[in-house]
């Protein structure tokens, strides 16, 4: 049996898969119950209530046309739920893509529910909440190492700080002892034969520890001609994952299945209410000197929501790709977040939203923590190298035996 398949689970994978499934279960069957009571009267009031406020004002649609909208929401909401039941169980059977396919739902279930919320009363927002800050827990570090099959890393000592020379012991001697001499009787000097017998030396005893540089000592196993870096070098692993990467992937996976899912509902109101959309953006002054027939509206609105759709699915799998060490992968992304960020702009402001997160994980792709780790071979060790500038202090000569017999005083 391989060592990846007898590594124990992480509590982050079970507990992520618990909350997720019994969430998204308990999601499914309040919105079956949301879904029969949409056309009561409380729904129809609030959605009365807020196409007359100052923010919904401006649309241009009745209520017969948010109850249809409100109604496929809830539609793919429920689906989504549904889809994360499953996904749930999966991840708890250590399946990648089920641990990204759970993400990605958590965060549409977020975004759908925020919406619904505000609409209809009696949404469990806060279960989306909870399903959110589940899937967080399927990315942090021990479940990273679980799920690529790879014992997790064991916690790294500070090795900067370098160990202070402790007191060095000498071999104990008793005292000798001498009897003093009668007074008025010359001293004579002690017959070695009378003196007390030493201790027999200890074969294995170490040396006391030599100074080195730095106010350090010299590593066990180590050779003699290293010494240690200065205190301010910090050793850097070239097989660990930056956390300038993995904030930039996390990024793209939040703002990207948000922009698909906005372009989605376009998709469904092109399918669904195409004439009502169609009056609503004729009314905005942008378009109303610009002489676009109602063919051309509506393939520019199929050909923008096909393009953006796509872009965002290819954004996800590059996104995936770079965060398993593709470089080739985090080069695109960065072209793609460059480009996110210039025509995110021209819908200013509310393009800020997306162009904000992308000009952000465009720079932390770009940092130097990150080029190291996608410029580092798979091969090479971690930690710092010695440079040859270190003074190299060889060891002192152990002192020469004694010879003779001891001084007479």
């Amino acid at each position: 049996m391989s060592e990846s398949t007898t590594l124990p689970r992480p509590r982050q994978v079970t507990t992520a898969a618990i909350i997720g499934g019994i969430g998204s279960l308990l999601l499914v069957v309040s919105l079956f119950d949301l879904m029969s009571g949409l056309h009561s009267i409380e729904a129809r009031e609030q959605i009365a209530d807020n196409l007359a406020s100052p923010a919904y004002e401006g649309l241009g649609v009745d209520a017969a046309f948010v109850t249809e909208a409100l109604r496929t929401l809830l539609l793919v909401t429920g689906a989504l739920a549904a889809a994360g039941v499953v996904l749930a169980f999966f991840v708890f059977q250590r399946h990648r893509g089920a641990r990204l396919g759970f993400g990605i739902a958590a965060a549409l279930l977020f975004v759908s529910t925020f919406v619904l919320a505000d609409w209809i009363p009696g949404v469990p927002f806060g279960i989306t909440v909870v399903m959110a800050f589940a899937a967080s827990l399927l990315w942090s570090p021990p479940v990273r190492d679980w799920y690529a099959g790879r014992a997790p890393a064991p916690a790294r000592e500070d090795t900067t700080r370098s160990a202070r020379p402790g007191p060095t012991t000498a071999a104990w001697a008793p005292p000798t002892t001498q009897s003093q001499p009668p007074e008025g009787q010359p001293s004579r000097p002690e017959d070695p034969a009378d003196a007390p017998p030493r201790p027999p030396a200890d074969e294995h005893a170490q040396p006391a520890p030599a100074a080195y540089p730095y106010g350090g000592q010299r590593p066990a196993g180590t050779p003699s001609s290293w010494a240690p870096p200065p205190s301010g070098a910090r050793p850097v692993d070239p097989h660990r994952r930056p956390g300038q990467v993995t904030a930039a992937v996390v990024l793209t996976w939040i703002v990207t299945p948000v922009v698909a899912f906005a372009f989605f509902l376009v998709v469904m109101m092109l399918m669904v209410a195409r004439d009502t959309l169609l009056e609503a953006i004729r009314e905005a002054p942008e378009l109303e000197s610009s002489g676009f027939t109602t063919g051309e509206l509506m393939a520019a609105l199929w050909a923008a929501s096909a393009i953006l759709l796509f872009w965002c699915l290819v954004a996800c799998v590059l996104a995936f790709l770079a965060f398993r060490r593709q470089g080739w992968a985090r080069g695109v992304l960065v072209g793609s977040a460059v480009m996110a960020t210039l025509v995110s702009l021209v819908a200013f402001p509310l393009g800020l939203l997306v162009a904000l997160p992308a000009a952000a994980s465009a720079g932390l792709l770009l940092s130097g923590p990150a080029r190291a780790w996608y410029a580092a071979p798979p091969g090479s060790t971690a930690g710092p190298r010695p440079p040859s500038s270190y003074p190299q202090q060889p060891m002192p000569p152990p002192p020469p035996p004694r010879q003779g017999k001891p001084p007479v005083w």
